[in-house]
């Protein structure tokens, strides 16, 4: 077998020299760069999409209709879509799902293009439903494979890059499918987004490092535990299993067996809400109070883009986990303070302080929190808790929306900033007192690994 079909596991080998960028690892590139693809197709479809909805005039329900179309799949898939991973060959996961995101987006463009009337949203919905399988399929296996290419010890490194450059991609990619609608029109728009997405295939197919599947010797265990656990369930349970509820339960049982990824996600879950909300208001407080143009509001995406690029920067350079927990709470705590900032600024230039601020947070938090999980998480598990961390954090967008529309009704928009900056902060405090603890025992764990030395090579 060659050497780069399943490598061997990172807590059982030295990772590359500590002082060697990671851009010099093989498939650090294309990982990072697959990634990228994908968050900027997904931002273009979704621009694209409710610039068609609102062009068509087809109201607010048939948007929220599309909107919950992208965000339902996370929802429906996450437990499955962690099996598959741990189970079955990367490489093959990859491309199938790369595969039903192309199709996806072709068949919206063909819904747009060839239909119209009520027949056109009910099937740019299923469409757009189907785009969004391929990628909840694909992110636990992107995640999954990050420890295998450079090491448990520089996952901090890659999740800071990959964030950085999302940071980018994703407001780059709502750009131009705006452009590309004004310019030429929405089917034009959906079929660039489809070769956007053909052309993760490339990294998909050239990643070398591989995880699952039947040549993974390391995962060999555990996908048999699971299938003889599959086969001995009754009807009731497998049934069960493939339902939303079911899904739901398995993803909290999944980040639950990981101490540390169960504390993390429970802090993300409850300050995404909060944080979520605040972007349904947002536009109310910069059109009302602040008296800002629809092309500053336009702008807001890019002041929180260079916040991302920037904290990205930071996070690269903190490789400890136990560091990142700390750091995962100061951008907590920066999220929180911004979004006081924001319900109390006097003008708009405040408020792009406020969003750089915020794009300075969510570099933090997210690197940080993918970091402490995915390094806390045994590689035969790290498939499905990372499907259910996505997959819940996609839940506490879900439910960020409502609360938002709620609060929006009855205060005004500054108070509203107001009222979730404090449930934020408190929110942190209610659900993050284990942090401390689990920095110290990563803590621990690091100092004993050093006094260790480095791992003995394994005999020819």
């Amino acid at each position: 077998m060659p050497a780069t079909l399943h490598r061997t596991a990172p807590e059982a080998e030295p990772s590359p020299l500590a002082d060697e960028s990671i851009w010099r690892v093989r498939d650090v590139p294309r990982v990072i760069a697959g990634r990228g693809l994908v968050v900027a197709a997904s931002r273009m479809l979704m621009v694209v999409l409710m610039l068609w909805v609102q062009a068509s005039g087809q109201g607010s329900g048939a948007m929220a209709a599309v909107m919950v179309a992208v965000a339902l799949p996370a929802l429906f898939f996450m437990g499955t879509a962690g099996d598959v991973a741990d189970q079955h060959d990367s490489r093959r996961i990859l491309v199938a799902g790369v595969a039903v995101q192309v199709l996806g987006a072709l068949g919206v463009a063909a819904a747009v293009a060839l239909t119209s009337g009520p027949v056109a949203l009910p099937l740019v919905v299923a469409l757009a439903f189907l785009y969004q399988v391929g990628s909840t399929f694909n992110q636990p296996v992107w995640d999954a494979l990050v420890p295998r290419v450079v090491g448990v010890d520089r996952v901090g490194a890659v999740a800071s890059w990959q964030q950085g450059v999302s940071s980018v991609a994703g407001p780059l990619g709502a750009g131009v499918g705006g452009v590309l609608v004004g310019w030429w029109s929405p089917v034009g728009a959906l079929l660039v987004t489809a070769a956007l997405v053909a052309l993760v295939m490339v990294p998909a197919v050239t990643v070398a490092t591989r995880r699952g599947g039947p040549d993974d010797p390391l995962l060999a265990e555990a996908r048999e535990a699971a299938q003889r656990a599959a086969q001995e369930a009754g009807p009731w349970a497998r049934f069960w299993r493939k339902t939303p509820f079911g899904q739901l339960s398995r993803s909290i049982a999944a980040v639950r067996s990981v101490p540390a990824a169960g504390t993390v996600v429970l802090v993300m879950f409850c300050f995404m809400i909060f944080q979520g909300a605040s972007n349904v208001i947002e536009v109310f407080l910069v059109r009302g109070p602040l008296g800002a143009s629809e092309a500053q509001y336009g702008m807001s995406e890019a002041f929180a883009a260079v916040g991302g690029v920037a904290g990205a920067a930071v996070t690269a350079r903190i490789l400890a986990p136990s560091r990142r927990v700390w750091t995962l709470v100061a951008g907590l705590v920066t999220g929180g303070v911004a979004l006081l900032g924001i319900g109390v600024a006097p003008h708009f230039g405040f408020y792009v302080a406020g969003q750089v601020a915020l794009g300075v947070m969510q570099a933090l938090v997210v690197a940080s929190a993918v970091t402490v999980v995915v390094t806390s998480t045994p590689d035969e598990r790290r498939g499905a808790v990372m499907a259910a961390f996505s997959g819940l954090l996609k839940l506490g967008t879900v439910c960020a929306l409502s609360i938002g529309a709620v609060i929006g009704g009855l205060v005004d928009p500054r108070t509203a900033f107001l009222v979730l900056g404090a449930a934020s902060l408190l929110s942190l405090v209610v659900t993050g007192w284990r942090l401390p603890g689990i920095a110290r025992r990563l803590r621990e764990e690091e100092q004993g690994a050093v006094a260790a030395g480095p791992a003995p090579a394994a005999a020819g």
